[in-house]
């Protein structure tokens, strides 16, 4: 005759939370990241003021610019939701939220368009146009507003159609985005997955190819 037994294990709930993994782990998370974050930030902005006043007269000078400004938004964001939670940010959670979302991928986006340019303008080895029309400011040039809607409009598309799902009630159809439910971002798993990386991925895939 054959017993089988069943052994209940309890664990104190604030013994791990006080454990001195999860210590470790806040005290990266809500100082040293922050920390790094607001050096990236000063550095960001020391860039943008330097190709301001070297590059500001050249197409990928502006490129350029761009792209670091979208970087400069994104860290600042990043740094705030790193600094508070969602229950005391509620009404700027998912404004953050959705900023983060699409400053990162507008970055991408800008490199793309600066490796393009690179790739096109060094395709064939001839000789510069010294004779070409020169711009005061690089924005003037006929070819940024179409690396401009590119972009500033996909990924602004993109961070509509986020906020529209995000107030959708569609049932469980769908993968609801999940702003401000776990932090100010996109839900973790599914929803981040879905809406920033597998986006973002062809445009990483674009920029190193």
């Amino acid at each position: 005759l054959a017993t089988a037994f069943s052994q209940k294990v309890y664990g104190c709930a604030k013994y791990f939370s006080n454990s001195d993994y999860n210590r470790w782990q806040q005290e990266v998370s809500l100082k040293v990241i922050p920390a790094f974050f607001f050096i990236s930030i000063l550095f960001l902005g020391l860039l943008m003021v330097h190709i301001w006043r070297t590059q500001r007269s050249k197409l990928f000078g502006w490129l350029l610019l761009s792209a670091v400004t979208m970087l400069f938004v994104f860290y600042v964001f990043n740094s705030i939701i790193k600094l508070v939670s969602p229950k005391t940010f509620k009404d700027g959670c998912e404004i953050s939220g959705l900023i983060i979302q699409f400053s990162y991928m507008s970055s991408v986006l800008w490199l793309s368009c600066m490796s393009f340019l690179m790739w096109k303008t060094f395709r064939t080895m001839t000789p510069a146009n010294v004779t070409g029309q020169k711009y005061t400011w690089g924005c003037q040039h006929p070819s940024f507003k179409w690396y401009a809607i590119f972009s500033w409009g996909l990924p602004l598309i993109m961070t509509i159609v986020t906020l529209i799902l995000q107030h959708s009630k569609l049932g469980e159809s769908y993968v609801s985005p999940n702003i401000g439910v776990d932090h100010c971002f996109l839900g973790s798993g599914l929803p981040t997955l879905l809406y920033f990386h597998i986006i973002n991925a062809p445009a990483l895939v674009m920029l190193f190819s």
